[in-house]
């Protein structure tokens, strides 16, 4: 089982305190595998791989912004979280989570195959004498690249436990299910983590723009057909059947045009990310994890080179839907995906307090709504 806490807005600071205090009562088996769902203040972060020289803006511009920046130990390079956008910080212990468990992905995985981490994991080794506290891996993350990679090592038995690659390959099947749920068409892109928009699917806004002459267009091939019908039975009308092989082609013809228009658009449009990974993980236990922009305030990402990629834009949700979408129906989506594709029931908790019985210390605010209710917007500890 895996439990679910939505926390509402936290300060990066504070959500990196409670990580690290949640991945050692993990460690201890002192708690379950949970899954935390927030927003943070504004906030640019700096993974392991980062390059500062993809931070574009000053200090003093950023501060202006109020945006905060911090360096943190999950993979990846850099990225921005705020308002508007749902961050997921899965604590799992993948060693209770089978290969066997989980759903079918959409890419092949390579079971038998063994390569280098992705980038956008950073990985922590057992405290042992003999061996470093942290090694960072910057390797290819995309399990379509495994069977090419040279340096991959066949092993002669399947890794039954989910690894790295696994647990990312997961955390991108899920965001994946989750955009689907609203329409949007979404996918891997080889060579990167995360998810992309798929430029070459038609998603639901683009179906519903059709006119309502193109409409009409699509209708009149129906009607068409039962006017040739009619005039195939009237043989002394040899002008009736020589109209309808006039006017079928044409409507064939513009009904081709009308349903292509939109995935002609699509298929020229670039691919954007709409969600980044970035994870650690330390003794098996899981922490950071996933951003997807929702309702995202994007012109933030112009303060950066997201994730280091100059050739593609980012997107959210709201961009692609063309509306602001409900920030708890897309939590229950990928709470629900996070069930499908992990293999494990779902439940939900109204606090960390009744999860765990204690407060951590770690300040954050409720929810809008629920300080609303409440009328209090002091903050208050779990």
């Amino acid at each position: 089982m895996i439990s679910v806490v939505q926390l509402g807005t936290l300060a990066y600071a504070d959500g990196l305190r409670l990580q690290q205090k949640l991945v050692e009562l993990r460690k201890s088996g002192q708690i379950g595998d949970m899954l935390l769902l927030l927003e943070h203040t504004p906030v640019i972060t700096l993974g392991r791989n980062a390059k500062t020289a993809n931070v574009l803006t000053s200090a003093e511009q950023l501060a202006a912004r109020g945006v905060e920046v911090f360096d943190c130990d999950r993979g990846g390079d850099v990225t921005f979280h705020g308002p508007g956008q749902i961050v997921g910080y899965p604590i799992f212990d993948l060693r209770g989570f089978e290969r066997s468990q989980v759903s079918g992905l959409r890419s092949r995985e390579g079971l038998a195959t063994v390569s280098r981490q992705p980038s956008a994991v950073s990985r922590q080794r057992s405290s042992v004498s003999d061996q470093p506290s942290a090694v960072k891996h910057q390797p290819s993350s995309v399990s379509q690249q495994e069977d090419r990679n040279p340096t991959s090592v066949s092993l002669p038995f399947e890794r039954k436990t989910l690894g790295a690659v696994d647990y990312v390959r997961r955390l991108e099947e899920v965001l994946i299910g989750t955009c689907a749920d609203f329409g949007i068409a979404a996918k891997r892109v080889p060579g990167l983590t995360g998810v992309w928009t798929d430029p070459g699917t038609l998603s639901s806004r683009d179906s519903a723009v059709l006119s309502s002459r193109d409409s009409s267009v699509l209708s009149s091939l129906a009607d068409s057909s039962v006017l040739s019908s009619r005039a195939e039975e009237n043989d002394s009308e040899n002008r009736s059947l020589e109209s309808r092989d006039l006017v079928l082609p044409a409507l064939h013809s513009e009904a081709e045009i009308v349903t292509s228009k939109a995935k002609g658009t699509r298929a020229h449009a670039a691919e954007a990310k709409i969600a980044a990974i970035g994870v650690h993980i330390s003794r098996s236990v899981t922490s950071h994890g996933f951003a997807l922009n929702v309702n995202t305030d994007l012109s933030f990402f112009d303060l950066i080179v997201p994730c280091g990629i100059r050739s593609k834009p980012v997107t959210s949700m709201q961009k692609e839907l063309g509306r602001e979408v409900s920030l708890a129906d897309v939590a229950q989506s990928l709470a629900r995906n996070f069930g499908r594709v992990f293999g494990r029931q779902m439940r939900w908790s109204e606090s960390l307090d009744a999860l765990l019985g204690h407060t951590l210390g770690v300040p954050m605010k409720e929810p809008k709504e629920l300080r609303q209710i409440h009328r209090d917007d002091d903050q208050f500890l779990t």
